[in-house]
């Protein structure tokens, strides 16, 4: 469940007694709201979603560029290790 729908859930929403003849009016803003609602539910849990793939995106980024760090790290040891080794010889 988004967030969007915790918060109207956990609002604490109450009804009131109304007459008959406003009934139909409220149903049909009822209808158009509770569509409203849930097109806003639906674009909160894209949103969501969209902003947890590019968290996991940028999490896999950083991972890529440590990688490339350490091999370049050990890439330039050898390197050390490989000069130094040729003046002993």
């Amino acid at each position: 469940m988004c967030k969007l729908m915790r918060n109207y859930k956990e609002s604490g929403r109450t009804t009131v007694n109304i007459s008959n003849r406003n009934i139909s009016k409220i149903n049909s803003d009822r209808r158009l709201s509770t569509g409203t609602l849930n097109r806003l539910i639906l674009v909160a849990q894209a949103l969501e979603s969209e902003v947890e793939s590019r968290r996991q995106i940028d999490v896999n980024g950083k991972r890529i560029v440590i990688v490339l760090r350490t091999i370049n790290l050990v890439r330039k040891k050898k390197l050390i290790i490989n000069l130094n080794s040729k003046y002993y010889l």
